[in-house]
């Protein structure tokens, strides 16, 4: 008997939902949107009972491995409770949180697992120029054949996906017998858009509009702030304020007014630098690589972005050339806007939903701050930060922002923003606490009521008041003392984001013709301007 397994999967008893197991690849469960490891694959499991990672299965293609990844809540196998990883086997039994699941790997022989030595995480692909059609996978048959050490178990063509160019673009098919993954989902066949990444075994590609490009992370983006202080003259509005990110969360930065959580927000963002502290974007540091992390984020503050005298389309399209790589073609521009508004609901042509062409004067505030956030959203960024989103919008808005909001996660964008209303804070994944410039708090809205020792999350302000000196001093959790080495940044990824001067002038120049000719009464003054001037002063001297 075959001591591997060819595709073992595993079934979701309830609905009988399947999901494929990757050798080298760990699949996590959990409530948040993104796995704890940046080259796993991650199912969302939006239930109270699960933590937001929950718990792992992983397969080395000799055996299977189901370990908890929080010793708080059970995970069980056959029922029998399990404390650390074991070796699962055709048949058994997983039960974590409300869910039951089965392993499907007949034919299975569990073997002691061979040793390796660890292979550093190293992408085999540089640049791949897509033509009319190629095929990139494992194999003598593939144009771009992955061939280092970590793709030598697969079989000729277990992996393998295959790119054609149509009308539309660039289309990708999964044609192996193990799962490719696109935007970290299970896939057949899909239109490429600018952004997207495509992970074929443990080999991440990123889809720029011609090109894919070798990367070493899939999706969103990781966000370490340590110690951050941060003064203005003799006031200091941040005191060693310390909060955590991680990939593809939803994080909030709540505070009574005046606190320091914008200061904060634009401290991690490079708006501002810190008196003192770091800030690590996927482990490089902000400030020594500020141009490159600045083009993996993007930043939406409290005012409006966007002219109001163009439309939502009209704005997106001179953005997007502001923005994105001079070669990027018109084609796929408008792909990436046409899926951005899908998004953000502002274009659903299957519900009879289209503000493309209205300008963005006529639309709501809600609206508004949608396509602010759309324009962001260009270059898919990999860490999106808002001030105060939801200011000035009534109750309905302000949810329905914020459930957009939720939305983009799933993408894998990690979405940071500040707020002091708390009424929609159930739908973030944490919460970091500012009061008076020290971050007294971060978790889960459901743990954030436990240690406020309140019933309602809209009673935290009036119990930070009632003792202000207590919350302070019992910072949850402890600020880190020791800082962490940051990694240096590709000298090939600092350079790739440069843009030209000129062609920038040129649409920015554009853009403002388009704003004056929007308006036809300015324009007549603009333009008559200077002849009823000459008339006057004619008239004038002749008199």
């Amino acid at each position: 008997m075959d001591s591997t397994l060819s595709v073992p999967k595993i079934i979701f008893l309830h609905d009988q939902a399947a999901f494929p197991l990757v050798r080298g690849i760990p699949l996590t469960f959990g409530r948040s949107h993104q796995g704890p490891d940046d080259h796993a694959q991650h199912v969302r499991l939006a239930h109270r009972e699960m933590a937001a990672h929950h718990c792992q299965i992983s397969f080395d293609g000799h055996q299977v491995v189901f370990a908890p990844l929080q010793i708080e809540l059970p995970c069980y196998v056959d029922g029998q409770v399990i404390s650390q990883a074991v070796i699962i086997d055709h048949g058994s039994v997983l039960t974590f949180g409300p869910f039951n699941i089965e392993l499907d790997a007949p034919g299975q022989v569990v073997e002691p697992a061979v040793e390796r030595e660890s292979q550093a995480k190293v992408n085999t692909v540089g640049v791949v120029p897509l033509e009319d059609a190629l095929t990139i996978g494992c194999g003598a048959s593939c144009v771009v054949r992955l061939e280092s050490e970590e793709f030598a178990e697969y079989p000729d063509g277990t992996l393998q996906v295959l790119i054609q160019k149509n009308e539309e673009g660039f289309r990708v098919t999964d044609k192996g017998s193990e799962p490719a993954w696109l935007n970290g989902q299970l896939f057949s066949s899909e239109n490429l858009i600018i952004g997207d990444y495509l992970q074929i075994g443990t080999q991440s590609l990123r889809f720029d509009g011609r090109s894919l490009v070798g990367v070493e992370r899939m999706l969103g983006g990781q966000l370490d702030a340590i110690r951050i202080s941060k003064s203005y003259g003799d006031t200091q509005v941040l005191h060693a304020a310390s909060f955590q990110a991680p990939p593809g969360g939803f994080i909030g930065i709540l505070g009574p007014s005046g606190h320091g959580k914008t200061t904060l927000l634009k401290v991690v963002s490079g708006i501002e630098r810190p008196q003192s502290g770091q800030v690590l974007i996927n482990g490089i540091d902000l400030f020594d690589s500020l141009d490159y992390n600045r083009s993996l984020m993007g930043y939406v503050p409290q005012d409006d972005i966007v002219h109001g005298e163009l439309t939502v389309w009209d704005a997106l399209t001179y953005s997007a050339y502001l923005r994105l790589p001079d070669w990027t073609s018109p084609r796929e521009i408008d792909k990436l806007i046409a899926k951005i508004l899908h998004d953000l609901g502002l274009y659903r042509p299957d519900k009879n939903i289209d503000h493309t062409g209205k300008r963005l004067t006529e639309l709501s505030g809600g609206q508004r701050k949608r396509v602010s956030v759309a324009v962001e959203l260009l270059n898919r960024p990999q860490i999106l930060f808002l001030d105060e989103p939801t200011s000035g919008l009534d109750p309905g808005m302000e949810f329905e922002l914020m459930s957009t909001l939720r939305s983009l996660t799933q993408s894998g964008c990690t979405v940071i923003c500040t707020t002091h209303v708390l009424e929609n804070v159930f739908l973030m994944d944490s919460v970091a606490v500012i009061y008076q410039g020290h971050r007294v708090f971060q978790g889960d809205s459901a743990r954030a009521r436990t240690h406020f020792e309140v019933d309602r999350l809209s009673e935290v302000y009036t119990r930070l008041e009632e003792g202000r000196d207590r919350w302070i001093k019992a910072a949850y959790p402890p600020p880190e003392e020791k800082i962490p080495e940051a990694r240096p940044v590709e000298e090939d990824q600092a350079s790739a984001y440069k843009k030209s001067t000129i062609r920038a002038i040129r649409y920015l120049l554009s853009r403002h013709w388009a704003i004056l000719r929007s308006d036809p009464k300015n324009l007549l003054l603009l333009f008559g301007q200077p002849i009823i001037v000459g008339l006057l002063i004619t008239l004038a001297a002749a008199t």
